[in-house]
């Protein structure tokens, strides 16, 4: 949890940082920013969400499209420079894959989000959506998110890739080194539309894990404690001070692992491959239980495609574990 909020705080920060040119500490300027969105959040909660995301993934989405098409059109596909290059036995080549698998096109915890996202949809509008209704979000966001994460791996690999750029691992040189790259092949004129699509993409992600963490604590401590619903406004209370747990623990490892965004995001992405398959598994057993009337259950296929997931998730997995900790142990 923190280690993937700070990565996704610290990114935002460092993209503020260059685009509108504020010469502060890392620390200081995610701290702002997730003070921030924590109060907009706890005053707003749901809705306040609900309204920003979907401007937010407007403009993610037109300025992506734009500067995908732009980047094919530019001539800069070449089928021979984008094949052969992967080793499976090449250390950066198989960490760089597992990070890219952790979170493409989002961690498995979106499912447990979405579950909570759309109890606080029912309160909101004061009646239980149709089933049909909380697919079509669903699908929308999934579906969504795997279209624009294909954008974004495609504009890495028609301009950042071979340009000979070392990326620094510090946040706000990282930042102005990523839009520069992407202006410099597109040209200047992409400047605010690369900047919008990247900002928007990290204010949505930070948002997002700022405000899902809090209400799955907060729904975890009301079902392993049960006499917290005596407190008055529980619900409110609990996520007020998970927010700022959250946001503490986040900021500590920013603090202690500000040397590097890089290790940061990778840490992240890492972990949330790693427990992959736990959380796939109970997401299968819970969907499929007794509990749930038969005709909300995933069809024949979708249980077929699930348990091809799990397979692959676990199979992956155990490989990673034995790759980076057994194997080493050996040589």
């Amino acid at each position: 949890m923190f280690a993937i909020q700070a990565a996704v705080s610290v990114v935002t920060a460092g993209l503020f940082a260059s685009i509108f040119n504020i010469h502060l500490p890392m620390q200081v300027i995610t701290a702002v920013i997730l003070i921030i969105a924590m109060i907009v959040l706890v005053l707003g909660r749901y809705a306040a969400l609900d309204i920003i995301i979907k401007w937010v993934i407007v403009a993610l989405a037109l300025s992506t499209i734009v500067a995908v098409i732009y980047a094919f059109g530019a001539g800069f596909f070449d089928k021979s420079s984008l094949s052969g290059n992967f080793d499976w036995s090449k250390h950066a080549d198989i960490l760089f894959l597992i990070a890219f698998v952790g979170w493409m096109p989002a961690p498995i915890d979106v499912s447990v989000w979405h579950s909570l996202w759309s109890l606080a949809k029912e309160d909101q509008l004061g009646k239980r959506p149709a089933m049909k209704q909380v697919l079509l979000d669903f699908n929308i966001g999934y579906i969504g998110a795997a279209v624009l994460a294909v954008g974004f791996l495609s504009l890495g690999a028609l301009i950042m890739f071979g340009s000979g750029e070392q990326l620094s691992p510090a946040g706000v040189v990282f930042s102005g080194q990523l839009i520069k790259m992407y202006t410099h092949s597109i040209g200047d004129w992409a400047y605010p539309v690369i900047a919008i699509a990247a900002l928007t993409t990290m204010i949505s992600t930070t948002i997002t894990c700022l405000d899902a963490y809090p209400r799955v604590l907060s729904h975890s401590t009301v079902l392993l404690f049960p006499k917290t619903k005596r407190l008055n406004n529980y619900s409110k209370k609990l996520y007020w001070i998970w927010g700022l747990v959250v946001v503490a623990g986040s900021l500590l490892l920013l603090g202690y692992l500000s040397g590097s965004m890089g290790f940061m995001v990778d840490l992240a992405t890492t972990i949330s491959f790693v427990t992959a398959p736990v959380l796939a598994i109970l997401n299968f057993r819970v969907i499929t239980h007794n509990h749930v009337p038969a005709e909300a259950r995933p069809k024949k296929w979708l249980i077929v495609y699930a348990w091809m997931g799990i397979v692959f998730l676990s199979g992956f997995s155990l490989f990673y574990i034995f790759w980076q900790f057994v194997l080493p142990v050996f040589r």
